[in-house]
């Protein structure tokens, strides 16, 4: 769950970012929206406010602010091109109508990304259709090369995948210089309210464990830690219908490993993205399922009996949720004991996520 905290009156765009700032080194707590919040008095009263949860990590950029200009914020085709641009070196936290010197604005809320711009790649016809929101961020011409991946068999039959919109790259190099493979892949977003945080909004499916905990081997609590759920292999349940590629087996990903979700609602305005771990095992035969957090973070309503995004929303609107997901990536930082535990939660999943997406934007 996110906590409400309004602000002083912000002067300018310098004197709001400043106040977001001591927001976050003040309170420990990060934060994951901003907003304008207007009483029904007569003149009515107005306050900025930020939406906080989680304990803030040291790892994360500081947060900037950008004022849209009106003539970009009123052109649906210069605001697309404005934000895809930005997306391409920041990871975009909240687009916004606020209040700076006693005048409305709309301003973007971002952290840049380290590292250098990406390397374009040439078109490939494996690219896979795109959703509205990631043509600039997933395209080739942003460092995603297409080229060099392949149709996953079995993917389809997931209940909750966007028919054709998954993908493997396989030899791709990491960091250092080593072999990686990516998974790519869209489909629909379940809440997992599992864990450690309670059941305050009485969801029938809470389970107080996760499959994976964090380093002190508490279970993860879903409204403080940004994590995904992997379907169980075949040698893992018994009622895994045939056809169905193992993500574990067939694909390498596991839990403990990490991704990059990405998501917009609209047509238009700010493309959601936020890092995550693969923190839970699920259904079998069902793909698209993430914790509270992750649901915030993008933007998704994250009531675990009313929100989410269904298989047949998705399907109405054309996009689900996009996946950038690093097989292997967490190998290295399991725990095993009598839980399996992870050395990135909580504060290294933003940093790893974000450094093996950097590299595979950069592979030549």
């Amino acid at each position: 769950m996110s906590i409400r905290r309004f602000l002083a009156p912000a002067t300018s765009a310098e004197h709001l970012q400043a106040q977001l700032r001591d927001q976050e080194s003040l309170f420990g707590m990060e934060i994951l929206g901003i907003g304008l919040c207007q009483t029904v008095d007569s003149p009515p009263l107005k306050n900025n406010f930020v939406d906080v949860a989680s304990r803030l990590s040291s790892s994360l950029p500081d947060l900037e602010v950008q004022i849209v200009a009106k003539e970009v914020a009123d052109n649906d085709a210069e605001l697309t091109n404005f934000f895809n641009a930005l997306a391409t070196k920041s990871s975009i936290i909240d687009n916004s109508i606020v209040s700076i010197d006693d005048v409305e604005q709309q301003i973007v809320l971002f952290r840049t990304l380290a590292g250098n711009p990406p390397i374009p790649q040439p078109p490939s016809e494996l690219t896979p259709t795109l959703p509205d929101y990631a043509t600039g961020i997933l395209g080739a011409s942003n460092g995603v090369p297409w080229g060099k991946c392949e149709r996953i068999p079995g993917m389809d039959a997931y209940i909750g995948m966007m028919p054709d919109r998954s993908r493997l790259f396989r030899n791709l190099r990491d960091p250092d210089g080593n072999s990686m493979n990516v998974l790519y892949y869209e489909c629909k977003f379940d809440i997992d309210n599992d864990g450690s945080g309670g059941n305050a909004d009485n969801d029938p499916f809470h389970q107080s464990d996760t499959s994976l905990h964090d380093v002190r081997g508490q279970a993860l609590n879903a409204s403080k830690v940004p994590f995904a759920v992997v379907p169980l292999d075949r040698s893992q349940s018994k009622v895994k219908r045939p056809g169905l590629c193992d993500f574990g087996k067939g694909l390498g990903l596991g839990i403990g490993d990490v991704g990059i979700a990405f998501w917009r609602g609209n047509s238009r305005g700010t493309v959601r993205s936020c890092p995550f771990i693969y923190g839970d095992a699920g259904p079998a035969n069902k793909i698209g399922e993430g914790s509270v957090h992750l649901a915030n973070a993008l933007g998704i309503n994250s009531d675990p009996v009313s929100g989410g995004l269904d298989s047949s929303t998705i399907r109405r609107l054309g996009k689900g949720i996009a996946h950038i997901a690093f097989p292997g990536s967490g190998r290295a930082s399991l725990i095993k004991g009598r839980v399996l535990k992870s050395a990135l939660i909580p504060d290294q999943i933003q940093a790893r996520a974000e450094q093996l997406f950097a590299s595979f934007l950069h592979q030549s």
